[in-house]
């Protein structure tokens, strides 16, 4: 059951207007509300205007969330750089000064890639499907 949705637009030639993100606050099940952000194909863009609108988004739902839950769906993500690397770490540390968690799912073996070259991949779960990766929220069980 989605929640909430938050769209990020961005203007084109001709007034043409692509989206290049969604947010949703999704029921998941036991896991409760996760705030799950889904990158638009469009998003491989350098333009420093799309950079600037998709790192306020996602670092404000890194402090806002609620539970502190963050899942970023890059299934349609082809490429990114150091600064979306950056804005990576950023939302991470946001989520995990909250006692909450961060995880990433649909990551293309390129992209897994530049993660493992950038000694990123091991910091949080990366996972195949956004089903394994609700598993990575699964409240942990006392030993």
């Amino acid at each position: 059951m989605i929640l909430f949705l938050q769209e990020l637009r961005n203007v084109r030639d001709n007034n043409h207007e692509r989206s290049i993100m969604h947010v949703r606050r999704e029921w998941m099940g036991e896991h409760g509300p996760v705030t799950v952000v889904h990158l638009a194909a469009e998003y491989g863009s350098a333009d420093v205007t799309v950079m600037t609108g998709v790192r306020t988004i996602l670092l404000q739902w890194a402090a806002d969330a609620e539970p502190p839950l963050l899942l970023l769906d890059l299934a349609d993500t082809i490429r990114f750089g150091a600064a979306f690397m950056n804005v990576l770490l950023r939302c991470s540390k946001r989520i995990k000064d909250r006692g909450g968690r961060f995880a990433l799912c649909n990551v293309n073996s390129t992209l897994i890639a530049v993660l493992d070259v950038a000694h990123l991949s091991s910091l949080w779960p990366i996972c195949s499907t956004r089903d394994e990766a609700m598993q990575a929220f699964r409240p942990e069980r006392p030993a």
